[in-house]
């Protein structure tokens, strides 16, 4: 008996230290004293934690499940004084914004209607034929063959310029684009306002322009948008003529530019060539010689049969003087023959070389320099007329021009605005915002406790 009083005593004693353990582990757990009047939002869930770390620890065997009731502090109530800043709040910056933006979407903004236009900016370019034969095929010109190229950094420049202000000066010619855009019928939030600048009709002009070039085709999109139909056709119309003339100024200033320089240069040896012939010719009439080169031939063709003749009287002259009497009437008439050809020798030779500036060597000398300037001038513009061949084809191959496959035409619906999805999409924005608020100023106010 005493044996087992002594064991039921001992298991007493261990189910008591185990309670206390148990109850010491608890109170643990428990908030300290004086916070029971503070909200308690978060207590629940910061025991639970320090629970799961206890049993982690290896300080407790067994997970003890707090199953506290959430005291009425601790679930906010809408109608209590401490959620009335959440509830004006929300029907001040989003319900009421929202509640305005369908009215303005279904009731009071204007139709606005869209002309879409697609076209291409192209490039002449020397066609390429492949050499076969070998390991890698190298495209080489082919001669005399141009075919047309996709050219993206025109597109770029165009699609730019239909988005500047250049162009609203250049239609502005032809339409009134403030009046286009200050229709009676037009709501006032969408309306172009009255005495804008230019840059705030630049600014208002892009948000209803659009140009867009495809990285992959390089397609330019046009889209214009206006609040009537006709208005959007005929703006894009106007776009799309000024865009192809400054596509035609491009083309003829890289024309212009590739042959600029030939043009100079022909221009100016054609000068020379011009003053070198002119200069001939005033040597011929001051002369009255055509060709000196030809003269001289000539005398030399005339003086050659003088001087066969003189050797022939000459000899005759010896053998009469051998036989005759120095005074006999021959020998006189030989010896006057004689000296009419000397005369005639002596004049053919001083025009071909003398004293005198007027000889034919010195006219000769003098044209041969001029006619050599002549010649180098020729060739000297063979040469730049070629280079500005050369210069032509090259320009020929700057050439651009814009093709147009998708002419704008007359909208027959109005595609903005978006009456269901702007004012759901400005109503979720605004309820994003709001609740990102919230959540911050409810987060700053329980650390504040």
């Amino acid at each position: 008996m005493d044996k087992n009083s002594g064991a039921d005593e001992r298991d007493l004693d261990m189910k008591t230290d185990l309670k206390q353990q148990k109850d010491g582990e608890a109170k643990e757990l428990l908030p300290p004293p004086g916070t029971k009047d503070r909200p308690r939002r978060t207590g629940l869930a910061l025991r639970q934690f320090a629970n799961a770390t206890k049993v982690l620890r290896g300080r407790s065997t067994e997970v003890t499940v707090i199953d506290e009731a959430p005291s009425p502090e601790a679930v906010p109530d809408l109608g209590s004084r401490g959620s009335r800043p959440y509830l004006w709040s929300f029907v001040l910056l989003v319900l009421i914004p929202s509640i305005a933006a369908f009215v303005y979407f279904f009731a009071i903004a204007s139709d606005q209607f869209q002309s879409e236009a697609r076209f291409t900016v192209r490039a002449m370019e020397p066609e390429t034929s492949e050499k076969s034969g070998e390991a890698e095929t190298a495209a080489t010109p082919t001669s005399g063959s141009m075919i047309p190229v996709a050219t993206a950094q025109n597109a770029h420049i165009v699609a730019n310029y239909i988005r500047s202000r250049a162009i609203i000066d250049d239609i502005g010619t032809q339409l009134n684009i403030r009046e286009i855009f200050q229709r009676p019928e037009v709501d006032r939030i969408a309306r172009l306002p009255e005495n804008v600048s230019i840059d705030e009709l630049t600014d208002y002009w892009q948000r209803k322009v659009d140009a867009y070039v495809d990285p992959v085709s390089n397609i330019v999109t046009v889209d214009v948008t206006a609040f009537r139909a006709e208005d959007a056709l005929r703006l894009n119309r106007a776009v799309l003529a000024e865009s192809e003339k400054l596509i035609n100024r491009m083309s003829e200033r890289a024309r212009r530019d590739a042959t600029k320089a030939a043009e100079a240069e022909t221009s100016q040896v054609f000068k020379q060539l011009q003053d070198s012939l002119k200069a001939l010719q005033d040597f011929r009439n001051k002369d009255a010689l055509i060709d000196p080169s030809q003269s001289g031939t000539q005398i030399a063709t005339l003086l050659m049969p003088l001087m066969t003749e003189r050797l022939k009287l000459k000899n005759d002259e010896a053998v009469m003087a051998a036989e005759l009497q120095s005074d006999a009437p021959s020998l006189r008439v030989l010896r006057n023959r004689l000296a009419s050809l000397d005369e005639q020798i002596a004049a053919l030779r001083g025009q071909l070389t003398g004293s005198d500036s007027q000889t034919l060597a010195t006219s000769l000398a003098k044209y041969e320099e001029l006619d050599v300037d002549r010649l180098l001038n020729e060739r000297k513009y063979a040469r730049a007329q070629a280079a500005l061949d050369r210069a032509e084809i090259r320009a020929q191959r700057q050439s651009v021009y814009l093709s147009m496959f998708v002419p704008p035409s007359l909208p027959e619906f109005a595609k903005y605005p978006y009456r269901l999805v702007y004012p759901l999409m400005f109503f979720l924005s605004l309820l994003i915002i709001w609740a990102i608020g919230a959540l911050t100023y409810a987060s700053v106010e329980d650390h504040r406790l």
